[in-house]
């Protein structure tokens, strides 16, 4: 057997596969060592991307926090601007119905200055009338006292002229 041609030839090709199958068994190897390299790597990759995704996670639960308490403050201040808002157009109604207040206050004033000095001008005119009058009535009595005086006098003198009358009669009838 052992110097069977065909034996040999059968014997070549075992070999032939046997060489054939061991350099495939060294690349599948190869491979297999190189597959394992990278699925280390992957395995790396995957476990930081793991670890990366855990911290925008966090990150993302953080800004979703932010984000809940900046809408909060949003709408607190919101409902501050509508309060102030509101507020403002109170004062501003306060405002206008002052305003009025005030016009119509500085019309009344107005009117009442208008008014008195109306009447003043009356009263003036009527103090100057008056005062015409007193000097009028003044020199009229100024003139009747004068009148009076001299009636007076002539009264006196004719009273003195009729004691003398009355004198001279009385020493005449003693004679």
């Amino acid at each position: 057997m052992e110097g069977d041609p065909e034996f040999l030839s059968h014997l070549e090709q075992l070999g032939s596969e046997y060489k054939r199958l061991k350099e495939q068994r060294a690349a599948a190897q190869e491979l297999a060592e190189a597959l394992e390299a990278r699925n280390s790597q992957l395995v790396k990759a995957h476990d930081e991307l793991a670890g990366q995704r855990m911290e925008l996670l966090a990150e993302n639960t953080t800004l979703i926090e932010k984000l809940q308490m900046t809408s909060q403050e949003k709408a607190a201040l919101q409902q501050q601007l509508t309060q102030q808002q509101e507020h403002i157009q109170t004062l501003q109604q306060q405002l206008s119905r002052q305003q009025a207040a005030v016009a119509d206050a500085a019309a009344q004033h107005e009117a009442e200055v208008c008014r008195l000095q109306h009447d003043s001008d009356k009263a003036a005119a009527a103090a100057a009338a008056a005062e015409k009058e007193l000097k009028k009535t003044q020199h009229a009595a100024a003139a009747y006292k004068t009148e009076a005086e001299d009636l007076h006098k002539q009264l006196m003198d004719t009273n003195n002229k009729l004691k003398q009358a009355i004198k001279n009669a009385c020493s005449l009838s003693r004679f």
